[in-house]
């Protein structure tokens, strides 16, 4: 991972299992590294904050200010 992660972590050591299919949204955002071990393509990040949203964005995910699509959420 490039830098500790909470949600990550969770799901790594299988305290957080995600559903099988469908979209997740990760509210409050501040780093990219859930998409290391979650597939990308299934993440819709949440970040309002400038620098985190710059920064997921940076690393090429979905990233929006204020969600506002249905999703699972983690």
């Amino acid at each position: 991972m490039s830098r500790p992660d909470r949600l990550a972590l969770a799901v790594l050591s299988g305290a957080l299992v995600v559903p099988d299919a469908g979209d997740l949204l990760v509210i409050r955002a501040d780093s990219p590294a859930l998409a290391e071990v979650v597939d990308p393509g299934r993440l819709v990040f949440e970040a309002s904050f400038r620098p985190a949203h710059d920064l997921i964005a940076a690393a090429g995910l979905r990233v929006t200010p204020r969600a506002t699509a249905p999703a699972a959420m983690a």
